[in-house]
């Protein structure tokens, strides 16, 4: 069975839901794989690299663990920041005889901004870079170095983007570039905004690559003005509205108002992205991934 040519049919045949789960600090992977199992039939998930936090358990190995305990579809996150491009192959070549085909490539955010600011960042390669080294990878079967390797890989490689790049134009040009190269997918950063999306995907659509729209779920208010603290991000005023409110509650009813908050207002926004042509959607939901089966749910109701 070959994973690229599935997600692919998927993100070509209707609107895709694909959930979200973070690797984390642990050796562990119960919680993860439990996590993924909560979102109920997603039809693929991502396991990415916890935003902020360096260390965490590799998302190769994560991610051969998820597709081997949830027979999911899975997505590996691949981040530049902190491989030189040898590490790199290292980890593609480990996450596939783990029965891992597809990757989404990320920069990362500088370690000063992490929670080990001691950390010295690599960036051997940028994400089209990296992009070009998969493709070449898969197509060639060679390393960057031009050495050969044994068995086909066939993978499917997918890039991160950002709706709220001002000028949008710049961000465009990048991806036009990954897609000269051979790219299979986009996934946005977390978006809020339908008009920032229009316009991105107006600047996107002569590349003929499937979008797929970041949506993250948010726990508790704090969550949301730490989110609001990332210039790609601008969490709307109802939202957080609604979050606030359900501050002022305690225990099981702060944790549902939460929850129904996140609920009303993803319900319709998901539509609209659905209603606007986009491929799918990807939703994360740190630390309250069962939400995430509520809300498919609710879309294909």
């Amino acid at each position: 069975m070959v994973i690229m040519l599935e997600l692919r049919e998927f993100l070509g045949k209707g609107f895709t839901l694909i959930g979200q789960v973070d690797s984390a600090r642990t050796v562990d992977a119960g919680a993860i794989v439990s996590a993924v199992k909560s979102m109920g039939k997603v039809q693929a998930v991502i396991v990415s690299e916890p935003q902020g936090v360096l260390g965490a358990a590799n998302t190769a190995v994560v991610s051969g663990i998820v597709k081997r305990e949830t027979e999911v579809e899975v997505v590996c996150q691949i981040t530049c920041r902190d491989r030189n491009r040898a590490a790199l192959v290292s980890d593609v070549l480990a996450a596939k005889m783990l029965g891992v085909d597809c990757f989404l490539i990320t920069g990362g955010g500088h370690p000063k901004l992490s929670d080990t600011p001691q950390a010295m960042a690599v960036f051997d390669l940028d994400p089209a870079q990296l992009v070009q080294m998969l493709k070449h990878l898969s197509e060639k079967g060679e390393t960057p170095a031009g050495h050969k390797v044994s068995g086909p890989l066939n993978l499917c490689v997918g890039a991160m983007a950002s709706p709220a790049t001002s000028p949008i134009d710049v961000e465009a040009k990048r991806l036009e570039r990954m897609a000269r190269i051979g790219l299979d997918f986009i996934v946005t950063y977390p978006t809020f905004s339908l008009e920032a999306l229009r316009s991105f995907k107006r600047e996107v659509k002569q590349l003929n690559v499937p979008v797929v729209v970041g949506v993250r779920m948010l726990p508790d208010v704090r969550d949301a003005r730490r989110l609001n603290e990332d210039p790609r991000v601008t969490v709307p005023p109802e939202l957080i509205d609604a979050l606030e409110r359900a501050e002022r509650l305690k225990g099981e009813e702060k944790v549902e108002a939460c929850l129904e908050a996140n609920l009303n207002f993803f319900e319709g926004f998901l539509k609209a992205i659905k209603e606007e042509g986009f491929a799918g959607c990807s939703i994360h939901a740190p630390g309250m991934e069962h939400a995430v089966g509520q809300l498919a749910s609710k879309l294909k109701n």
